[in-house]
C-alpha cells in the first residue's frame, strides 16, 4: 500500500495598503491570490480572509474522483 502524499499548493499572494479618506483612519489593507496551478484570481478586501481562502483551496485540492487516486497510486 503506498503512502499518500502530502497536499501542497502554490500561491502569488500581493498586498497593499490603501489610504483612506479621513488621514487620521489607518490605511487599509488590500490582497490578491493567484493559484498558479489552476489561475484562479480572488482579491480580498481583509487580509485576514487569505488563511480561510488557501484552506478552502486545500480542501478543494483534496477532492479528487477515486478514480484518480488509483491512477496517481499506481505511478508511485
Amino acid at each position: 500500500m503506498s503512502e499518500e502524499k502530502p497536499k501542497t499548493g502554490s500561491w502569488l499572494i500581493r498586498c497593499w495598503e490603501e489610504p483612506t479618506k479621513q488621514s487620521q483612519d489607518d490605511p487599509v489593507v488590500r490582497g490578491f491570490v493567484r493559484d498558479l496551478k489552476t489561475g484562479k484570481e480572488r482579491y480580498v478586501s481583509d487580509p485576514r480572509e487569505l488563511g480561510e481562502i488557501l484552506a478552502q483551496e486545500m480542501r478543494e485540492a483534496g477532492e479528487t474522483p477515486e478514480g484518480e487516486r488509483e491512477v496517481l497510486r499506481k505511478r508511485d
